[in-house]
């Protein structure tokens, strides 16, 4: 548990890490693997961290939400419903969930909140909580600062 002034796990939004641009330049210019120093770097920080970011593995292309903690990246979610502008992403296909501090959590991003579906299945996997990081129209730019 998080004292007082001290916080215990950070939410970002949607593809914070490289800005939420779903050109098909942009995201092969941008993309980052799971294992990239970028992400183990934040491992080193206390809180728990959720961070949106665009993903390539094998080829494709992720718009992706990585658990980072306890030194190193925990796991992932990979969006499962795609609007019709994200053509360049690959829709995940599963449900992780994640345990920090005793409080069984899962993630659905953005446009997953209209199908039922995804939040069902992290709740018929032990849910407590259903975090939801959404685009929030930042731009590139300030992304990097912040």
């Amino acid at each position: 548990m998080a004292t007082k002034g001290e916080a215990d796990l950070l939410l970002f939004p949607e593809c914070f890490l490289q800005g939420y641009l779903v050109t098909d330049q942009h995201v092969r210019d941008h993309a980052l693997k799971i294992d990239d120093p970028v992400l183990t770097r934040l491992a080193g920080i206390r809180p728990l961290v959720v961070l949106g970011m665009i993903e390539e593995a094998g080829g494709r292309f992720y718009n992706t939400a990585v658990v980072v903690g306890d030194g190193k990246v925990v796991g992932r979610y990979r969006k499962t419903f795609l609007t019709a502008g994200e053509a360049v992403f690959t829709a995940g296909d599963d449900y992780p969930v994640f345990d920090h501090h005793g409080v069984r959590f899962g993630v659905n991003i953005c446009y997953d909140t209209r199908f039922p579906e995804a939040a069902a299945a992290v709740a018929a996997r032990g849910a407590q909580v259903l975090l939801v990081p959404a685009q929030n129209m930042m731009r590139r730019e300030n992304a990097f600062w912040w």
